[in-house]
């Protein structure tokens, strides 16, 4: 129809296109395609629609359909990641220093934690990028809270170099931190709009210092 047309062009030159945005479509994007589905049988010799070709096109789709919805309510029926990592972190880290890279409300939920620094990684800059990395070591733990700064800033090594720096330094475990926990759930998602994976479901990395002896 026009209004879908219409607001899917609109939504669609936007600098920024959230898939939120897009589901008001959803109502009409099945009504155009029952439409199109229906004309398209109307018009066809009366010995196909006789024939089991238009039930074997609605079962197919209506298993896709539902193999996908079912699919995707697995998420909910799984306890949030950020619950599943405060829950371990209240139960391993207490007594331990943290350093917890700020984002948003994600790491307001580790409120078990007495020794702890928030780090925002947008400070970082050359002038204090090599301090950093020195100072890291005194801290048992890293907390990444989110997925959403380093996929980021990791896709732009040129624009942000200092910062990439410290990400790639700490992945490939050559500060001394070993990734030790990943909460994340089992759900294939690592393409999917960032909001929804972020927002709804972030995934949570902890880094143990291996360089410093258990207290």
């Amino acid at each position: 129809s026009f209004f879908t047309l219409f607001y899917f062009l609109i939504i669609n030159l936007q600098f920024v296109r959230f898939t939120r945005y897009f589901v008001p479509l959803i109502p009409f994007l099945f009504i155009n395609f029952a439409f199109w589905l229906n004309q398209f049988f109307l018009n066809q010799k009366n010995i196909l629609r006789r024939t089991f070709f238009p039930f074997i096109i609605l079962l197919f789709l209506t298993g896709e359909i539902s193999f996908f919805s079912v699919k995707f309510l697995k998420i909910y029926f799984q306890a949030d990641t950020r619950i599943q990592a405060r829950n371990w972190v209240c139960t391993n880290l207490k007594g331990k220093s943290v350093l917890l890279e700020k984002y948003d409300y994600n790491t307001k939920v580790f409120h078990c934690l007495s020794n702890f620094t928030y780090f925002d990684v947008f400070n970082l800059g050359n002038n204090n990028i090599d301090e950093f990395l020195q100072n890291i070591n005194t801290y048992d733990y890293i907390i990444i809270a989110s997925e959403k700064n380093y996929r980021n800033i990791m896709r732009l090594p040129n624009q942000f170099p200092d910062k990439n720096k410290y990400y790639n330094q700490l992945f490939q475990e050559k500060m001394g931190f070993k990734l030790v926990k990943t909460f994340k759930l089992d759900f294939p998602d690592d393409e999917a709009e960032e909001t929804f994976r972020v927002l709804d479901h972030p995934k949570i990395l902890i880094f143990k210092n291996e360089n410093l002896q258990e207290k």
